[in-house]
């Protein structure tokens, strides 16, 4: 799954918590929920020093930062949100780090990330209907 509907689940979560820690735990394991499904993703193998790869993650990240600040912004546990936002991407961000440049502490992590995520990967036209419906219910409970 692409950056901002894991950065808008989590910020769900997190809108449901007044613990820190409770928040980015929440978001970790949305990350990984989230990936055990059938999905569609812009970058099959990243690479970081692809400056294509980096500008749609920026492009994703920034994209899901502004949509949480906006729906967020009232909410008085704002840092909280963000810190639960910061759990549900890590994992993917270890996933880079360690297949673009080839950290070996970070492996076990690759195999377990790669053990839970789905390889089954919808077509665009599913897979754009997947997130926009992931990101809209993500939207909705955060705004409760």
């Amino acid at each position: 799954m692409i950056l901002t509907p894991h950065m808008l689940v989590g910020a769900a979560l997190g809108a449901q918590t007044s613990n820190a820690w409770v928040a980015f735990l929440l978001g970790i394991i949305s990350h990984y929920i989230v990936d055990a499904f059938p999905h569609w993703e812009y970058i099959t193998k990243a690479n970081a020093s692809n400056p294509g790869h980096s500008k749609k993650v920026l492009i994703d990240f920034t994209t899901g930062l502004i949509l949480i600040l906006f729906f967020a912004w009232p909410n008085p546990n704002l840092m909280i949100i963000m810190i639960a936002v910061i759990g549900s991407i890590l994992p993917d961000f270890l996933h880079g780090m360690c297949f673009s440049f080839k950290i070996k502490w970070l492996e076990p992590h690759l195999a377990m990330h790669h053990k839970i995520h789905s390889f089954r990967m919808l077509s665009f036209k599913q897979g754009v209907l997947a997130i926009i419906v992931v990101s809209l219910v993500a939207i909705w409970v955060l705004t409760l």
